[in-house]
């Protein structure tokens, strides 16, 4: 009998939205491009007769999305900050009349409104845990910052393989929690309350905590997800 192999969690995240005229009819065929506004990453679609677009299987970072489309104003949306796992739709994007040498410049709101899923986080960026000031410098002990997650331990001195034990999110079991770094499981499954490993602070480009009404793919345990997605470098 033979062992099956489980695909690993996805990290990855994704955008959409749909293209209207100023009188709220969709827009089929228009270009939409996607920039990343620190690693230069670029992806173009093209809208579909319902004016949708969508850019799945994105990396977390900040991105900038165009759309140029004959007849309308080149639109420019820059500070789309996307987090490890996020869905999210921009909802709908309308044009305004006008030749493409003229642009219409939005940027993106700090706070985001998730309306692509019922999902409940909470996210710590790189730079947020960089600056937070934490004496053991355990990353358990900056995820017991986030709304929802009560600490019971007596103190974080240096983080261990016990780290992931008396946090509680949401009224969840202590046991009920589950861990992954870069879509892998760090879990130890035999006792769900010790992990195989903590990454030092300073190598974790972000963390996020999904607490409730999160997608399938991350239910193993009935309680919160702690995602951690690992910095490739400076």
């Amino acid at each position: 009998m033979l062992p099956a192999l489980l695909p690993a969690q996805n990290i990855s995240c994704g955008l959409s939205g749909t293209v209207q005229d100023p009188g709220g009819a969709v827009m089929a065929g228009v270009k939409v491009t996607l920039t990343g506004e620190d690693n230069g990453f670029v992806r173009s679609a093209t809208t579909t007769g319902e004016g949708f677009f969508s850019f799945p299987d994105l990396t977390p970072a900040t991105f900038t999305l165009s759309i140029d489309a004959p007849g309308f104003k080149h639109y420019r949306q820059t500070g789309i900050a996307m987090t490890s796992s996020e869905q999210r739709s921009l909802g709908r994007i309308p044009l305004q009349i006008g030749v493409l040498s003229d642009a219409v410049t939005v940027t993106a709101e700090v706070a985001s409104v998730n309306l692509a899923t019922g999902e409940k986080s909470g996210t710590l960026t790189g730079d947020e845990l960089e600056h937070i000031a934490l004496r053991g410098r355990d990353i358990f002990d900056a995820i017991s910052l986030l709304p929802g997650v009560v600490d019971t331990s007596d103190g974080r001195d240096a983080p261990g393989p016990t780290s992931i034990c008396n946090i509680y999110v949401m009224g969840g079991r202590n046991d009920s929690k589950n861990m992954t770094i870069d879509g892998v499981t760090n879990l130890d499954t035999g006792s769900n309350g010790s992990v195989h490993s903590i990454p030092s602070m300073d190598s974790v480009g972000e963390v996020k905590l999904l607490s409730s009404n999160y997608s399938a793919e991350h239910g193993r345990n009935p309680s919160a997800v702690t995602i951690i997605f690992q910095s490739s470098g400076p």
